[in-house]
């Protein structure tokens, strides 16, 4: 039996990042003043801007809230920038 391949619609959303949450399983453990993060929030404050969305999921324990599954650095470079919202793909 062949299965139909499904496709995944995901959306990209405007996120406040005080509504972002690092998942306690994350690995990294990012330093904001890392000169290479430095360099990500340079570049992410230029014409740029960030190219590719944080991916986050509804937060299992606060409602309303959500869990960073990837874009650490990103996110940290966002802090750094005082931004208030990122572009975030949902789970």
């Amino acid at each position: 039996m062949v299965k139909k391949e499904e496709t995944m619609v995901r959306q990209v959303v405007m996120l406040p990042i005080d509504k972002i949450r690092v998942s306690r399983w994350n690995p990294r453990k990012i330093d904001p003043n890392d000169p290479a993060t430095q360099r990500l929030a340079e570049s992410m404050a230029g014409p740029s801007g960030l190219i590719q969305p944080i991916s986050v999921r509804p937060d299992p324990k606060e409602k309303g809230h959500w869990e960073l599954l990837a874009g650490s650095r990103r996110f940290t470079a966002a802090k750094f920038l005082k931004w208030e919202t990122i572009a975030a793909e949902v789970h």
